[in-house]
């Protein structure tokens, strides 16, 4: 059970931060912040 919940925060934060890189490259896409990450 705890390994299960263990996937679901790990794939909530690659969602999270998925949409937020997406997010950035649309508002400013930049080379040197998609460098960065």
């Amino acid at each position: 059970m705890e390994f299960f919940m263990r996937m679901i925060l790990i794939l909530g934060v690659m969602v999270l931060g998925f949409t937020a890189c997406s997010n950035k490259k649309t508002v400013d896409p930049n080379p040197v912040v998609r460098d960065n990450i």
